[in-house]
């Protein structure tokens, strides 16, 4: 029980490094324009930044994945 304990709380930690931040990202940006009909006037302004964040998301990704 202890063992899977620790398991549990590293892969959260890892995960919590660089997965939410892509994800809660980009889910943020989903229930602000399907909740809300007028934030989809702010949207478009936002999307630029988005994709910026998300390439940059991508790269660390992959930054970290290279390293052992």
């Amino acid at each position: 029980m202890s063992q899977d304990y620790q398991t549990r709380q590293r892969f959260t930690e890892e995960g919590n490094l660089f997965g939410p931040i892509c994800t809660g990202h980009n889910q943020h940006t989903h229930t602000g324009n399907t909740r809300q009909p007028e934030l989809n006037s702010r949207v478009p302004r936002f999307h630029p930044p988005s994709r910026a964040q998300l390439e940059g998301c991508h790269f660390e990704l992959k930054s970290r994945n290279v390293r052992p």
